[in-house]
């Protein structure tokens, strides 16, 4: 890759040698989420769009470190169709991995598109990431009440999986549930006291309940 971009800075530079340097880049570590990542952009920079979409979607396959950079770019750099054609992974979890990294107020349609797609590969299956991959497309679909159902019913199914419990109590809090909330990210802070985010969430109910007329 580093020899790909310094070769972009010669005189002698061709979009040839370029492909070839990024196509042996590739080749030695095609399942490395940063070389694909790197290697689609410059694809992209270049105008080989499907190629760099593909690379992109096989980095996301391995990884979702990228998703957010992925998200926006893709659909600033290519069509809605060139995007759903070649860059959107196959599987429910990077679908809805994509369409929550995109912001609501600038791509709306291609997040409710996502949702339904995700929807379609998702089996109808009662296990824990089942039931979070639905509540992740209720939000998508700003379906506020269907989400936290499916988070409560993610968290028992695997109750010490603390980033979904964590995403429950941050949820329950926006509808006004303190008292569920605070049991949650109690969980959270006692599970995992080095996680400040835990914490500050745990510290912060408790001073609303606190400071909270009760009638």
């Amino acid at each position: 890759i580093s020899l790909a971009q310094i070769a972009g800075l010669r005189t002698d530079w061709t979009p040839e040698w370029e492909e070839q340097l990024l196509a042996t880049a590739v080749s030695m570590g095609p399942a490395d989420p940063d070389v694909l990542f790197n290697a689609g952009l410059m694809d992209l920079q270049a105008g080989r769009v499907e190629v760099g979409l593909r690379r992109w979607r096989q980095s996301l396959e391995r990884s979702s470190r990228y998703a957010a950079e992925m998200a926006v770019l893709g659909f600033q750099w290519a069509s809605d169709d060139e995007v759903f054609a070649s860059m959107i992974p196959a599987s429910p979890r990077g679908i809805v991995t994509i369409a929550a990294a995109l912001d609501p107020r600038v791509y709306a349609r291609q997040r409710q598109q996502l949702a339904s797609r995700a929807e379609q590969r998702l089996t109808a299956g009662e296990d824990a990431e089942s039931h979070h991959l639905r509540s992740v497309i209720a939000m998508l679909r700003g379906q506020t009440a269907q989400q936290i159902e499916h988070l409560r019913q993610a968290v028992q199914a695997a109750p010490r999986n603390l980033e979904w419990r964590y995403e429950l109590a941050e949820r329950l809090c926006s509808q006004g549930a303190w008292d569920e909330a605070r049991d949650h990210a109690r969980v959270c802070a006692q599970l995992a006291p080095h996680r400040a985010k835990f914490v500050e969430l745990h510290k912060r109910i408790m001073q609303t309940i606190l400071t909270t007329p009760t009638n």
